[in-house]
């Protein structure tokens, strides 16, 4: 008898929903009716979905987001896939819906959600269907939504923390593959830099670890940047800049009601010392001193400070701000202090230095950690920005310098760091959740 009643409800479900899949362009086109019609129902679910930063509930400019139409196709189509599952037995099905509710409750989802959608769905097939949706076809699409619900309320744990829902998630995950390659690059990214500062590779044409191209001349240690007043540093400064406005004109456009507004300042100032950095470099010190004694002193306070601060926001945003996290902070300030320090001609290597520390440090938290900020997209960012590292170590004249030099590492590095504020970060997660 249970299988007849099953059989019977996907019969009319599968029937009913070729009718919609009919419809020309109906991915898109019955996608925004049914979001259309769960946003006009429960606005408050809005901020569940990707397409909302910077766009009014229901307005046109959110109808235009390529985001909306990605998420109303992907809504049809995980649909459809449900659909496509039932048969006599429901186990696979019940398993794929526990497995989309566990992911939705991460995205924001919550239990009575379930109810907005059911009531928008048969609004929407009521419409799409037409005269065939009968009694008997509503009945069924209903008895077949309460599988959906139940499922999925099921699957995502309601009742657990948020934390123990997807353990799938983990290190060794398809989610966190780049930022496992990023981790191993960056160890061997430390590992040619200890080759470089101890000889170990041919002699190279680092000017303070940099590979700096120029125009109209080449820099080098003795004529420095004297005749390239366009160069690398300058070149990075002016990217610095721009990528700083960048993350402040995001900070803004986040609408969002629990918009993480330390998160975007903190960037937009890592990104500006950097930036001052490379300006300083060129303007100040010409791109290279041979004797690097007077500043050394100085200059490891400020490093050994802002190694600390740096530390600190990787750390503590991929685990909070806990009093681990600190004393964490504190053992990596002290760790690049030692490396740099104590390398030969310490003061020529000082600031690549930091960098293949934090690059290790960003690439564990991003394997570790569950939040969103780290996403694979991050990830793949940051394995650019770690070959460009090693490359530009390695092979600065035979390579880099050749294409513009040390400017490639800002630019992909920092649109790592763009790409991981909650603005695109939180809206890659809600379209990878369709």
């Amino acid at each position: 008898i249970y299988r007849n009643s099953v059989r019977t409800m996907a019969s009319k479900v599968i029937e009913s929903w070729k009718r919609t899949k009919a419809i020309y362009n109906h991915e898109e086109v019955v996608g925004k009716i049914l979001i259309n019609k769960i946003l006009t129902k429960n606005p408050a679910i809005y901020s569940v979905f990707p397409f909302s930063k910077g766009n009014e509930i229901n307005s046109d400019s959110m109808f235009a987001d390529p985001t909306f139409k990605v998420t109303a196709t992907e809504v049809i189509r995980t649909i459809d896939k449900a659909i496509g599952m039932m048969g006599p037995d429901l186990v696979s099905l019940i398993e794929f819906l526990k497995s989309l509710g566990a992911k939705l409750r991460i995205f924001g989802v919550k239990a009575e959600h379930y109810a907005t959608f059911e009531e928008a769905l048969i609004e929407t097939l009521a419409g799409t269907v037409g005269d065939a949706f009968t009694v008997e076809v509503k009945t069924s699409w209903q008895t077949f939504y309460k599988i959906v619900k139940t499922s999925m309320i099921g699957g995502a744990h309601y009742d657990k923390d948020i934390t123990e829902v997807l353990p799938e998630a983990g290190p060794l995950s398809k989610l966190k593959l780049p930022w496992l390659v990023a981790s191993v690059l960056s160890l061997i990214y430390a590992g040619v830099y200890v080759l470089v500062v101890k000889h170990k590779l041919p002699p190279n044409v680092l000017l303070f670890g940099f590979c700096v191209w120029g125009s109209p001349e080449i820099p080098d240690k003795v004529i420095k940047c004297t005749k390239s007043p366009i160069n690398s540093h300058i070149i990075a400064f002016g990217i610095d800049v721009i990528m700083a406005l960048i993350a402040l004109v995001l900070c803004k456009k986040d609408t969002s009601p629990k918009k993480k507004k330390g998160l975007y300042l903190a960037s937009a100032f890592i990104i500006l010392i950097h930036g001052a950095l490379h300006f300083f470099l060129f303007k100040g010190l010409d791109c290279y001193i041979a004797d690097t004694q007077k500043y050394e002193k100085i200059g490891y306070i400020f490093f050994g400070a802002f190694t600390f601060f740096l530390s600190l926001i990787i750390l503590g945003f991929g685990f909070g701000f806990k009093l681990w996290i600190a004393a964490a902070s504190i053992a990596s300030t002290f760790l690049v202090l030692s490396v740099t320090m104590n390398a030969d001609n310490a003061g020529q290597y000082t600031l690549p230095g930091l960098f293949v520390i934090v690059h290790p440090l960003s690439c564990i938290t991003g394997l570790f950690t569950k939040e969103e900020t780290f996403s694979p997209t991050v990830g793949k960012w940051f394995v650019v920005a770690t070959l460009v590292g090693i490359i530009e170590l390695s092979d600065c004249e035979g390579l880099l310098r050749k294409i513009g030099g040390h400017f490639w590492y800002d630019l992909t590095l920092h649109t790592a760091i763009l790409a991981a504020l909650p603005y695109f970060s939180e809206k890659e997660k809600k379209v990878k959740t369709a």
